[in-house]
């Protein structure tokens, strides 16, 4: 114990001062004698004092660690092996080349098995918002967390230099953290400065190389570096890029050859941010070219990135190639089901494609546009007309149907839509699955937009007949979908019933995903009529096909089906759960939905109490024709089932209000108030 005190007095000051007696230990000329005993001496001091009660030792910031010091860490790991001592060292991985001297200590450890190796994670999108919450005293919403994580990646460091930055900046202030939709997070200073160090110990070389990489993107290949870097060999590019993979700024794809991606997102918009506004705008206007020459004939399954560098390189190269991806990558959106995107996309190429007149690529991105507004239920019909005469005008009869075969679901009408597919069935060729479509859906039109259904009648028969004889299952489940709404809109339930059993494979149901309305009237009505077992799979079914096809209205339209046959069973829960996923669905909205279920108690419930219910929600149901038509119907039914004029009254005040909107919507269901005898056996 002597000549270890004696040692560490040496060293450590506040032993010499508790041991005044200890002696000096003799001097060693030999450096390497010296640090054994030193060495030595510290670990026989901790496992000395690890006898009387077990030790901790943390050891922070290794990748700060001199080259003696992590002799120290070896030497202490070796001898300590049967001691009640454990030794915990931290370190950023990010800081580590293999040539650092850490990374030379962790592998000698390795080797000897004296070390076991816990690879911290990045925070979670949960943990991120718990931190948010508590370092700025909010509630923050979703799209700031995605921004703060999505930056971030989770990187403990990051988040708290990010958040810290947001707060000092007054970004997180109780009042105007609400009213924000989206975030932009800027990189702190102190991110940059950890990450300026890291870059500042490559070469020059390499920095303008991984600079080139940045605005390619987070991944990049050699073959798209070798393409764009100039003055620079093969060779010298991958020396270049085995400097940046020791330094670990970068990183080899394992399962591609020749690709690489950042570390880290804010490693390349560190680079990125660096260059000028100017030289940003040049520099993609050589990738795009570059790697459009690059890419050849396969530039169109490359789409997204060459649109990405166009539309960057804009003031420079013009917006010809803009809108040319542009409407490559929109239909490569809507036909992933990506609605949202192909809408952001065709919009942008739009208010850079404005010729004096109509011409064949606006029409193509103002159908792309009308799809994907179809889709999502918004805005439907944005220059629908323009393009659709255009298409007729020069002779495409095929994309002119294709138009014509989006019609609008239940409660959305364009104007004079009866005229439209009046003209869609000239255009369709007769006897094929185009008359078959173009007839039932002017049926449908007629029948419910119209409230006409002695019109429509011998067009559905037509259509129906039709299926019989052509080999088109997604033409005969579209035909049996409109034709199984047509009976629902007016409660011939039997007939809307059996039209939706004849659907096979209700989940693939891609044929009428257009509409799947008839699917959701054939599910109310095999309820109704006590078959609660095939309503529940309809159901079932209505909500797999939205869901797979990203359908918003199938969706909906199962996910209400479904809380009535929860609320048939009693299980309110589940009815609950189905309400809260339906909820903000825009088309028909909540108080409709309402209806929906308190119909379902009808037949067992107090149907007075049931339409005052109905009547306190009435006043919800003036926001659109749509859910005022629906509503109507009920209160309709429900005052004509208790006798009770006041529910009746109200009931024909909304439905003239409905008659009276332009265009009007669901009269099928509304011409139900003026004569239930005619439409209900």
């Amino acid at each position: 114990m002597g000549s270890t005190a004696s040692v560490i007095a040496e060293i450590v000051d506040d032993v010499k001062q508790r041991l005044p007696e200890v002696q000096p230990p003799p001097e060693i000329d030999d450096p390497d004698s010296a640090r054994f005993r030193l060495f030595d001496s510290i670990a026989t001091f901790l496992k000395n004092i690890s006898q009387a009660q077990p030790l901790l030792l943390i050891l922070d910031d290794l990748h700060w660690a001199d080259k003696p010091s992590l002799m120290l860490l070896e030497f202490i790991a070796r001898e300590i092996g049967n001691s009640r001592i454990l030794l915990v060292g931290t370190y950023r991985d990010m800081e580590l080349s293999r040539r650092h001297p850490l990374s030379v200590t962790l592998g000698d450890l390795t080797r000897e098995r004296l070390f076991q190796r816990v690879l911290l994670r990045g925070l979670t999108r949960d943990d991120v918002a718990r931190f948010i919450e508590l370092a700025a005293g909010i509630d923050p919403p979703r799209g700031l967390i995605d921004a703060v994580h999505t930056q971030t990646e989770g990187n403990p460091f990051f988040v708290t230099e990010t958040v810290r930055y947001l707060v000092q900046e007054g970004e997180l202030a109780s009042g105007s953290v609400g009213d924000r939709d989206s975030w932009t997070v800027r990189i702190p200073e102190g991110v940059r400065e950890v990450i300026g160090r890291r870059l500042d110990r490559l070469s020059e070389r390499c920095n303008e190389v991984l600079t080139v990489a940045s605005v390619i993107g987070r991944q990049f290949t050699l073959g798209q570096l070798r393409s764009i870097v100039e003055d620079i060999t093969e060779d010298q590019l991958l020396d270049v890029l085995d400097e940046a993979l020791a330094a670990r700024t970068i990183e080899e794809m394992t399962d591609t050859i020749g690709l690489y991606q950042f570390t880290h997102a804010l490693i390349e918009q560190t680079l990125a941010d660096e260059l000028s506004i100017t030289r940003r705008v040049r520099l993609h206007a050589r990738i795009a070219q570059a790697l459009e020459a690059l890419y050849g004939s396969a530039a169109k399954e490359n789409t997204q990135e060459l649109l990405r560098h166009f539309t960057a390189a804009e003031t420079q190269l013009g917006v010809d190639k803009i809108v040319e991806y542009s409407l490559a990558a929109g239909e490569m959106a809507i036909d992933g089901y990506a609605y949202e995107e192909a809408t952001t996309i065709f919009e942008r190429a739009l208010a850079a494609h404005e010729p004096d007149e109509i011409d064949q690529t606006r029409a193509e991105l103002l159908y792309g546009l009308a799809r994907a507004d179809f889709a999502r239920l918004e805005y439907y019909g944005r220059g629908w007309d323009a393009f659709r005469e255009y298409f007729e005008k020069t002779g495409q009869r095929s994309r002119a149907l294709a138009i014509g075969f989006h019609t609008p679901p239940d409660g959305f009408r364009l104007p004079q839509q009866s005229q439209l597919t009046e003209r869609i069935l000239g255009v369709a060729e007769k006897g094929t699955w185009e008359e078959a479509r173009a007839q039932v859906l002017h049926a449908w039109t007629v029948s419910v937009a119209d409230g006409d259904i002695e019109v429509a009648t011998p067009h559905l028969e037509q259509a129906l007949k039709l299926i019989e004889t052509i080999d088109h299952p997604d033409t005969r489940d579209f035909v049996l979908d409109r034709a199984a709404a047509i009976a629902g809109n007016y409660l011939r339930l039997e007939e809307c019933a059996e039209f939706v059993r004849s659907i096979p494979n209700l989940e693939d149901h891609q044929g009428s995903m257009r509409g799947g309305a008839g699917m959701f009237w054939g599910c109310a009505s095999l309820q109704a009529l006590g078959d609660i077992e095939s309503s529940r799979a309809v159901a079932d079914a209505i909500v797999a096909a939205g869901e797979r096809f990203h359908w918003r209205l199938l969706w909906a339209l199962g996910l209400a089906r479904q809380a009535s046959y929860h609320v048939v069973e009693g299980n309110w829960e589940a009815a609950r759960t189905a309400m809260t996923r339906y909820e903000g669905f825009e088309a028909g909205g909540n108080p409709a939905f309402n209806f929906e279920l308190q119909i379902e108690l009808m037949s067992s419930g107090d149907k007075n109490r049931l339409g005052e219910l109905i009547l306190e929600l009435s006043v919800d149901l003036t926001r659109s024709p749509f859910v005022m038509a629906r509503g109507a119907a009920v209160l309709g039914l429900v005052g004509w089932s208790t006798g009770r004029s006041d529910i009746r009254d109200q009931a024909i005040e909304m439905a003239r209000n409905v008659i009276d909107s332009s265009p009007p919507p669901c009269l099928g269901t509304v011409n139900l108030l003026k004569s239930p005898s005619r439409y209900v056996p």
